[in-house]
């Protein structure tokens, strides 16, 4: 028995080294484990801040894209307004030829009515003048005829 106490003495402290040694294990697992789990609790964090930037930076993608699209959009509308605009230079190019050709016309139409109006004045002028010479002669044969009624002769003609 006192064989069998020593063995199991032995075997009991054996048994307690051993144990300490788990419990030592087990303290240092369970710290292992308690890093583990707040080094996952920190990359849990990193990945959900990671999540909301990735959902801002989408969002600012959509953001962008339809700005982008917005601004296709306007640019296609003022390229259509250019091209208006273009048509609409060359439209009122020609007008203004136009209007240049008829000013020209005009122009020539005036300086065809001065001349003629000048011509007109001149005609006027010396059919007035003519006017005037037979209204004398009519005036003079009138005084003759009268005067030759009356019987009296004027001095100085003779017929």
């Amino acid at each position: 028995m006192a064989a069998d106490y020593a063995g199991l003495t032995a075997q009991a402290a054996q048994l307690a080294t051993e144990l300490e040694g788990l419990r030592e294990t087990e303290q240092a697992q369970r710290t292992r484990v308690t890093a583990l789990a707040a080094r996952e609790a920190r990359q849990r964090e990193v990945i959900q801040a990671s999540d909301h930037a990735l959902s801002d930076l989408r969002q600012r993608v959509q953001k962008v894209q339809g700005e982008l699209e917005r601004l296709l959009e306007r640019r296609e509308q003022m390229g259509v307004q250019v091209r208006e605009l273009g048509e609409e230079s060359v439209r009122l190019d020609e007008e203004i030829r136009a209007a240049g050709d008829r000013l020209d016309s005009i122009v020539g139409e005036r300086e065809a009515a001065r001349t003629a109006l000048g011509e007109a004045e001149r005609l006027s002028a010396e059919r007035a003048a003519v006017a005037r010479v037979l209204e004398a002669t009519v005036e003079h044969h009138r005084r003759r005829s009268a005067a030759t009624a009356t019987g009296s002769k004027p001095s100085g003609s003779s017929r």
